[in-house]
């Protein structure tokens, strides 16, 4: 659940509160959800250093004549995904709050002047926490792909004609409406592996010493993506990462060379983690044989513009569960062999869609 620490200071005023959150790093937003009397200032704080945030911090100032000396109080919140580190923001925010502005506070899950408890086993290690987002971006979007498909009603042609020649019942099945849905769908699965795969690479090449020091290897002339010294500034000014640079020279839409890439930089072996079967919609397969078939059924779409008439709903929805089953088993292998926790708090891991 989201957690509300409201500030009420003994002695601060708008330009007080403003210039404290200003030394704090926190920047104007918008703010939609609760709407704050004319004159309030909405904040907003996240911490993109080691993947620290994940909703980040929000900040409020108002006016409050009724429970603050100088008219104005404070509203934090964070949100329901808020990381451990994003609730320990909060709480120190509040801590300096009140011993530079005196007064008290209330803690909508804890009550009055009580600070947010917060577990040491809450909080993740940068590359956890980094591969947490990606998974949970991911998964998300495959998530509500998955409601949108059960939401899309059809009248049943083939039930309707089910008696018909084998050429007719041929005929509607290449001529459904749905047939141009659910093959256009299929380069989206395919991106979302591609940006599962190219993200993943990012975190985990960012916090590994060898991977580190094959970068160091890695020749400019061959990086394409590096075409101008404004490049090189971006990195110096962390406007982006060197890793993500890098990463966006490489095929993360290729088994093969996704695989090549990992063995690379990391010693991570994708194909071998595949090579297993598992159960996808009722069906024992091999997950790398699989996922090679829906990248060349990606491949005529978009190259040649062939759609497949085997791809109605049941057949997509078997894809949609495979690429999640992928992502799962990948993420299982680094909580295995490399010891990380990554699952325990999403609500994705192990659904079936």
């Amino acid at each position: 659940m989201s957690i509300v620490i409201e500030y009420y200071p003994e002695n601060a005023s708008k330009g007080d509160l403003t210039e404290f959150f200003k030394q704090e790093n926190f920047q104007k937003c918008d703010y939609f959800l609760k709407p704050f009397p004319k004159g309030t200032t909405y904040l907003s704080w996240f911490e993109q250093k080691d993947y620290k945030s994940i909703d980040g911090l929000e900040a409020v100032i108002y006016p409050d004549k009724e429970n603050s000396k100088k008219g104005w109080s404070v509203f934090t919140r964070t949100r329901v995904w808020a990381s451990a580190y994003d609730k320990q923001k909060q709480n120190e925010v509040i801590k300096k709050l009140r011993k530079q502005f005196g007064g008290h506070f209330y803690n909508d899950s804890a009550g009055k002047n009580r600070f947010i408890k917060i577990d040491n086993s809450e909080f993740m290690t940068p590359s956890e926490s980094g591969i947490f987002q990606v998974y949970e971006r991911v998964k998300s979007q495959l998530s509500k792909l998955n409601f949108a498909l059960n939401d899309f009603k059809e009248q049943d042609y083939l039930e309707n004609n089910k008696n018909a020649h084998k050429d007719i019942v041929n005929l509607i099945k290449e001529n459904l409406p749905s047939l141009a849905l659910y093959n256009s769908l299929v380069p989206f699965l395919i991106s979302a592996l591609e940006h599962f795969f190219r993200e993943l690479f990012v975190v985990l090449v960012e916090f590994d010493s060898f991977g580190k020091e094959e970068i160091k290897k890695v020749k400019l002339k061959d990086t394409r993506e590096f075409n101008s010294i404004e490049d090189v500034f971006n990195i110096k000014n962390e406007l982006t990462k060197i890793e993500s640079e890098i990463a966006k020279g490489y095929n993360f839409q290729n088994l093969d060379r996704i695989n090549e890439t990992f063995k690379r930089f990391l010693k991570i072996d994708i194909r071998a983690i595949l090579s297993i079967k598992k159960k996808v919609v009722g069906k024992n397969v091999f997950l790398a044989t699989e996922l090679v078939e829906l990248i060349e059924r990606r491949h005529w779409i978009i190259h040649h513009f062939g759609f497949s008439s085997d791809t109605d709903k049941e057949k997509y929805i078997y894809f949609l569960n495979l690429t999640n089953c992928i992502i799962d088993t990948i993420i299982e292998f680094l909580e295995q062999q490399k010891e990380m926790k990554i699952t325990e708090n999403s609500i994705y891991y192990g659904t079936t869609l």
